[in-house]
């Protein structure tokens, strides 16, 4: 059994907007810790309105680190913030205090606190030369995201319906892990699962088991959602008294300015995926005179901004949280198996977490600022180790930690709905059996099939009497 001392890490996620800044803040002082940005559009510099930078002064002189460091000109990688975050991890360390991770991005968060959670560092990936980049090759991957499906299902058919059309990032990265390892991203997938279980056989029935990097303690700052949608609203409009304007004319002008002769900065990669640009640019491209047109545009942002605090609650609930469960499962079970061990013994890279219920922020000092600074108290003192703590009562919370089977192939589908439509005018797509099946049930789309019906029905009718009338028009003519 190691004697080292385990390096503790605070994680700190939740959707866009629901306190998360604050409550680090909060931490940060009672625990003597450091905050590490673990937000994807915050790397970048300048843009704190419309980004949602924690301002300087509410900050209250506790040290950030990975905010506002990467020029606009830069795309900045999930494998580039891994090294550097570890880089500003150890850093931290050796001034002793304590890591405080927090950010929206959730695949970075999930970088960090698990080995092996990209393809860059999976065993699949690392026994293999890496070769340079055609420059064929490199015009396909800086190219339109549909030209990188159409090659992706050349070449890795099964992942290339893993993912939904939109998701231009993940496509992106599977069709590179093909070009430079010659591998299959789908089978590096099965590879990486094996290892991580000790599983060489490939029967596939097990859940990934990923390891913790560190001792790791997650905070999952939560609030139902429709409280959450009225706050979303109210900051966007605080967002447009405080400098949203002037920065989404600084954006225009570097829109501008780099399109010239060639084609204008792709809005799926780097800072231009910000919300807030995309939204303004019918309002900016026509001049900025129509006022019909800002507010659309305003309320096209607060849409797109609700949507996301969706997708990122879906990714806590089923990638997050579940391989969270799996390593804390898994923690135990070997623990119970070590002869060995003592009351006082400590893993090194054992998880523990936790949701606070931010729904109500009349009750923020007591049910998230007081109970997590407790739970975290309890945490760096080693009282607790490899469990979720939830109220059991709390039937909202527990429902969160419902954890699907991972590595299932049903879910690597995707279904397009030939009646359905999107808030962008495009066919709905569902990524997986179980989605495609939600969507079926769906009020929505039973709605449109109604309407469908109805319409397909009027339609019939309309040229039943046409043929009608024509009938006896041409009797009466005779």
């Amino acid at each position: 059994m190691t004697t080292s001392v385990p390096r503790n890490l605070i994680a700190i996620i939740g959707t866009t907007g629901v306190g998360k800044s604050q409550f680090s803040i909060e931490l940060a002082k009672a625990l003597n810790g450091e905050i590490i940005n673990g937000d994807s559009m915050q790397v970048y510099r300048g843009l704190d309105a419309i980004t949602n930078k924690h301002p300087i002064p509410e900050r209250e002189n506790i040290p950030h680190h990975l905010l506002g460091h990467v020029p606009w000109a830069d795309e900045y990688s999930v494998q580039q913030f891994e090294r550097e975050a570890l880089q500003v991890i150890d850093d931290v360390y050796a001034r002793g205090k304590l890591p405080i991770l927090v950010g929206g991005t959730h695949y970075y968060n999930q970088a960090v606190i698990f080995k092996n959670s990209t393809l860059t560092e999976s065993p699949g990936t690392g026994n293999y030369d890496e070769r340079e980049l055609t420059e064929e090759q490199l015009k396909v991957l800086d190219g339109p995201t549909r030209g990188i499906i159409d090659e992706l299902k050349i070449h890795d058919p099964l992942v290339a319906q893993k993912f939904h059309p939109n998701d231009g990032r993940r496509l992106r990265r599977a069709l590179e892990v093909f070009y430079t390892t010659g591998k299959k991203t789908s089978d590096l997938y099965l590879q990486q699962k094996n290892e991580n279980e000790g599983n060489g056989n490939g029967d596939g029935e097990k859940e990934v088991a990923l390891d913790a990097r560190f001792r790791t303690l997650v905070f999952w700052i939560w609030s139902e959602q429709t409280q959450l949608n009225k706050r979303l609203d109210d900051r966007v409009d605080a967002m447009l008294n405080n400098s949203l304007y002037s920065e989404i004319d600084e954006m225009y002008e570097e829109y501008l300015k780099r399109g010239g002769d060639e084609e204008t900065p792709d809005l799926t990669k780097g800072v231009w995926q910000v919300i807030g640009f995309r939204q303004f640019l019918p309002w900016l491209s026509s001049g900025k005179v129509s006022s019909g047109v800002l507010s659309e545009c305003v309320e096209e942002m607060k849409r797109a901004t609700r949507k996301y605090s969706k997708q990122q609650t879906k990714f806590m609930k089923n990638t997050l949280m579940p391989k969270i469960n799996t390593v804390i499962e898994r923690n135990k079970k070997e623990y119970s198996n070590d002869h060995n061990h003592d009351h006082n013994y400590n893993n090194h890279n054992s998880i523990v977490a936790t949701i606070l219920d931010a729904t109500d922020l009349s009750q923020w000092s007591d049910k998230v600022a007081a109970t997590g600074i407790k739970i975290a108290h309890e945490f760096v003192t080693n009282q607790v180790d490899n469990c979720i703590l939830v109220d059991e009562s709390d039937n909202a919370l527990r429902e969160l930690l419902v954890t699907p089977k991972q590595f299932d192939e049903s879910q690597w589908q995707t279904f397009t709905c030939n009646v359905c439509e999107n808030s962008e005018g495009q066919k709905y797509v569902a990524v997986g059996e179980a989605q495609w099946g939600q969507h079926l049930k769906s009020r929505k789309h039973k709605g449109t099939l109604s309407r469908v019906a109805k319409m397909k029905r009027n339609a019939e009718e309309m040229a039943k009497r046409g043929i009608v009338k024509k009938k006896q028009k041409k009797e009466l003519e005779n």
